[in-house]
C-alpha cells in the first residue's frame, strides 16, 4: 500500500495512477533531502564554471580600439596565452610572433606592427604587448608588417567576412649569446611550444 497525501493522490489519478500501483516513497524528509542535494550540486557546478571564466577573463588583455579596428595584444605567460588562444576565433585575424633563438623557437614581441589596407591606407599602427595579436578587420586585402630588432617582415592577408585567418610571423634569428637580432636587442617573451 502506498501512503500518499490527498494532493498527491489527485495528481496520481490525473496521471492515470491508482493507489495500488504506487511504488513511490514520498516521505517528505527524504524528498527534501534529495532536492537539497541536487540544488547544492548545481550551485557547486555553477560556482566552478564561474571561477574558471573569471580566471580566463582576468588573464585576457583588454580590448583596444583604433579607428574602426578592435584588437587585443598580449599572451605573455601561460594563462594569458591560453586566454588569447581561446578568444582568437572571435576575431577575423589572429597573429603569433616567434624568433629562432639558439636552435629553438621562442615567442617574441615585435617592437612595432602596422597593418595597411590595399591601396595604402593605414589601419593599425601599434607596439604589441605580447606574442599574440587578435585583430577584427573588415573584409579586404591587407599588408601586415612586424619589426623586431631592426629587422622587419611583411605578410599579405585577405580577410573574408565570417572567416577566421591566422598569420604566423617567424621573425629574425636571434643569437642569445650575443643578445642581438640582426644587430639590435631582441625582446623575447618565452619559449614557443610547437
Amino acid at each position: 500500500m502506498c501512503s500518499i497525501e490527498p494532493t498527491q493522490r489527485r495528481i496520481g489519478r490525473s496521471l492515470g495512477l491508482h493507489q495500488a500501483d504506487c511504488e513511490i516513497d514520498m516521505e517528505p524528509e527524504r524528498v527534501n533531502f534529495r532536492i537539497f542535494g541536487a540544488c547544492a550540486a548545481a550551485v557547486a557546478l555553477l560556482l566552478m564554471a564561474t571561477s574558471v571564466t573569471a580566471a580566463d577573463s582576468a588573464a585576457l588583455p583588454s580590448e583596444q580600439r583604433t579607428g574602426i579596428v578592435n584588437y587585443r595584444s598580449g599572451g605573455v605567460g601561460i594563462e594569458s596565452s591560453d586566454a588569447m588562444k581561446a578568444e582568437a576565433a572571435s576575431y577575423s585575424l589572429a597573429m603569433t610572433f616567434t624568433s629562432h633563438v639558439d636552435s629553438r623557437d621562442a615567442y617574441t614581441v615585435p617592437s612595432h606592427l602596422s597593418i595597411v589596407k590595399a591601396g595604402g591606407s593605414p589601419v593599425l599602427d601599434i607596439r604589441p604587448d605580447g606574442p599574440y595579436l587578435l585583430v577584427d578587420l573588415p573584409a579586404g586585402k591587407y599588408q601586415v608588417t612586424a619589426d623586431v630588432g631592426g629587422a622587419s617582415k611583411t605578410l599579405a592577408v585577405e580577410i573574408v567576412a565570417g572567416v577566421h585567418q591566422k598569420l604566423a610571423f617567424e621573425l629574425a634569428q636571434v643569437d642569445a649569446s650575443a643578445g642581438k637580432a640582426d644587430g639590435a636587442e631582441p625582446r623575447p617573451a618565452g619559449a614557443a611550444g610547437r
